[in-house]
């Protein structure tokens, strides 16, 4: 579950370098420990760019879907990214609605 800090954080970030820091700021809080808990294959690795962000986003997500026996930090971490990387796509969405392509049913 994520905080009302950081949901806070994430939606109130206007750009796409806004949601880049909050991960930072959001990895920089974590301790060592923390991080060693995770799957060694979810480890976060650099994050300059929102790429990088929803790139880590899916990892998580994706590995947090493929067992029943995960750590917690695992579901608190796939949280902020699953989040920021919601955050980044409703930036970049085009603001005009005729712009946009509804799905067809």
């Amino acid at each position: 579950m994520l905080s009302d800090k950081w949901q806070n954080t994430i939606t109130s970030a206007k750009t796409a370098n806004e949601v880049v820091a909050a991960a930072k700021a959001f990895l920089s809080s974590w301790t060592p420990a923390q991080i060693a808990a995770l799957p060694e294959d979810c480890r976060p690795g650099e994050m300059g760019t929102p790429d990088d962000v929803t790139g880590y986003a899916f990892t998580l997500v994706q590995k947090g879907c493929a067992g029943d026996h995960q750590p917690p930090v695992l579901n608190t971490m796939a949280s902020f990214f699953a989040a920021a990387s919601i955050r980044l796509s409703e930036i970049v969405a085009p603001k005009d609605y005729a712009l946009r392509r509804p799905l067809k049913t």
